[in-house]
């Protein structure tokens, strides 16, 4: 036969690299419900018109699923108030887009009809929105400037099985 060798070197592992600092920084926000565990809040956008101006909205399941909305200020969040249409008992929002400090819209949906509503600085008012099919819902929103805003979504007719994608452009 043959002979054979075989070597074998043992050398320290390279250190991991050092973590680089993240420009990221975690801000807690209020409690949507006062219950003492976990909170049932999500959240699906977020909009900010400056560094001291923002809106993160989604919903929260209190005693149903609502729509939550909260409003930055550049050092804490804090919950405002949003409506549902009439008749309705529940909803989320799914994107907002603050066109400045007096003017954000968001949007979404309240059971099977898309949800659209308007910050005008003070309060938050649901709007009218087209609905084209029997199931709908808006997913996106952005404007240029008050009278110029778009949300795109989709609709589903039953009657058709199938679901279309869907933009809306309105005048508000």
């Amino acid at each position: 036969g043959g002979a054979s060798a075989a070597a074998v070197a043992a050398a320290a592992a390279p250190a991991p690299p050092a973590p680089s600092p993240s420009i990221w920084q975690v801000t807690g926000t209020p409690r949507p419900h006062s219950v003492v565990a976990v909170t049932d809040a999500q959240f699906n956008g977020v909009s900010a018109a400056g560094a001291d101006s923002a809106w993160a909205v989604g919903s929260n399941e209190v005693s149903g699923q609502v729509p939550l909305a909260e409003a930055w200020n550049g050092k804490t969040w804090s919950k405002r108030t949003v409506p549902l249409p009439s008749g309705a008992t529940a909803g989320t929002l799914n994107a907002v887009d603050e066109l400045s400090r007096g003017n954000a819209w968001a949007v979404g949906s309240s059971g099977s009809d898309s949800l659209i509503e308007h910050w005008n600085g003070k309060a938050w008012s649901v709007l009218p929105s087209p609905d084209p099919g029997e199931s709908n819902t808006l997913e996106s929103v952005t404007g240029k400037g008050p009278d110029d805003v778009w949300a795109a979504g989709w609709f589903e007719s039953r009657s058709e099985e199938r679901r279309v994608g869907k933009e809306c452009r309105s005048r508000w």
